[in-house]
C-alpha cells in the first residue's frame, strides 16, 4: 500500500457484526481504486489528494485542511454530501469485502 499523500492515515471505526475487534484500517484500505472510481471523479487516492487544492504529503498536512473546505471538496467531487458519509460508505464496502472475500 502506498503511504503517499496521507493514505496511511488510520481511521477509527466501530466494529460491526462480523468485523475484527480492534482492527486498524487505513484510508488506503478504505478508499480503494475501485471505490473511488465508482463514487468519485478520481481513479485513486493519490488523485483525490492531488486535486483537493491543498498539498497533502503527510497526515499533518491532511489534518491541517479546514473541515469545511474538505467537506465542500468531497461534496463537489464525489457522490457524498460529507467526508463522514464517504468514510462510512467506504468502511461498509471494506467490511463487506472482508466478509464475502476474506483473501
Amino acid at each position: 500500500m502506498s503511504k503517499l499523500n496521507g493514505a496511511d492515515r488510520t481511521v477509527e471505526a466501530e466494529p460491526t457484526e462480523g468485523s475484527e475487534e480492534g482492527m486498524e484500517v487505513t484510508l488506503g484500505d478504505l478508499l480503494t481504486d475501485a471505490f473511488l472510481a465508482e463514487h468519485s471523479d478520481f481513479a485513486n487516492i493519490e488523485q483525490l489528494f492531488a486535486n483537493c487544492g491543498y498539498t497533502v504529503n503527510s497526515e499533518a498536512d491532511f489534518q491541517a485542511i479546514p473541515a469545511s473546505d474538505w467537506n465542500a471538496f468531497i461534496r463537489s467531487r464525489t457522490r457524498f454530501d460529507s467526508w463522514e458519509q464517504m468514510l462510512e460508505a467506504a468502511y461498509r464496502a471494506y467490511v463487506e469485502g472482508r466478509l464475502f472475500d476474506p483473501d
